[in-house]
């Protein structure tokens, strides 16, 4: 059960320079009702009109500390604190609407669902370009909490085998969620280890080729070339070396060199075989590798 008497202070909620800050110095003063207040604004709300406004103002003003602890809960999923407490005083305000005394329960137990529903539905929809379905999130939320509490009981992380027990899931179902949660990232996002990177930075562009890349490629060719001239090919495997594999110009097909040579397609590709043999026994006598 959430308790709105916890002072939105908390170094996780409330430490930021930033309008996060000064909106929980704002609320800072405003303490949670007393089981009579609500009571009467509950049959307040009832009675419909300008009472029922007031009242509704009320009643989610002094809980926005809830608020603002729930939100505490859901920061580092994709959204900003303040984005967080805006979905969640939506979530309070549809409470408000709603909310019956005679049910028994407290004004923040009764909100903590609305709140925590409309948080996670701006999580689900805002944060992912792939839309991840409410229930994903919250499994994730009880999965990230069991490996927490157990990373510090043993030193380690749970394995997927063992989250799959703690919640009765198959290993594929654990691989689901969390890939529904975690799979989809912006590239725009920072790295959380560093101030300016961002993780485009760091993706690999396989599109452009290293100087290694060349490097390699010639030294490659470099050694090729000197099996060529002393591996004891014939001019013909020699020739046909070269064109299949672009020493001289464009690689050519089996067709296109029997057709230079006068011979048939199949026999190219047999000479190919020797001549690449003999290349390979070269290579091992030099040790190349």
């Amino acid at each position: 059960m959430e308790d709105a008497n916890q002072k939105p202070t908390d170094k996780s909620q409330c430490s930021y320079k930033n309008a996060a800050s000064l909106y929980c110095r704002d609320i800072a003063s405003l303490n949670p009702l007393s089981k009579e207040e609500e009571v009467q604004l509950s049959k307040d709300i009832k009675k419909g009109g300008k009472k029922k406004i007031a009242a509704m103002n009320k009643l989610v003003r002094h809980n926005l500390k809830l608020v603002v602890k729930i939100a505490g809960s859901y920061t580092g999923m994709g959204l900003e604190l303040e984005d967080l407490i805006s979905e969640g005083n939506t979530g309070a305000w549809e409470a408000a609407k709603r909310y019956d005394h005679e049910k028994g329960a407290k004004f923040s137990s009764y909100s903590s669902w609305w709140i925590k529903q409309k948080m996670r539905k701006a999580l689900s929809n805002q944060s992912r370009n792939i839309r991840v379905p409410d229930s994903a999130i919250d499994r994730f939320n009880q999965i990230a909490k069991f490996s927490k509490e157990y990373e510090e009981k043993h030193h380690r992380g749970p394995s997927r085998e063992e989250i799959a027990d703690q919640f009765n899931m198959t290993k594929a179902r654990v691989e689901a969620v969390l890939e529904a949660v975690l799979g989809t990232i912006s590239l725009d996002a920072e790295m959380k280890d560093s101030e300016s990177k961002k993780i485009h930075e760091l993706v690999e562009d396989r599109a452009v080729k290293t100087p290694a890349f060349y490097a390699d490629i010639n030294e490659q060719g470099r050694v090729i070339r000197a099996a060529l001239e002393r591996g004891d090919l014939s001019d013909r495997e020699k020739f046909i070396i070269c064109r299949r594999f672009g020493f001289t110009d464009e690689r050519e097909t089996l067709e296109a060199v029997g057709v230079k040579l006068k011979i048939t397609r199949e026999r190219v590709r047999q000479v190919e075989e020797i001549a690449l043999w003999k290349l390979k026994n070269f290579l091992q006598k030099i040790n190349y590798k």
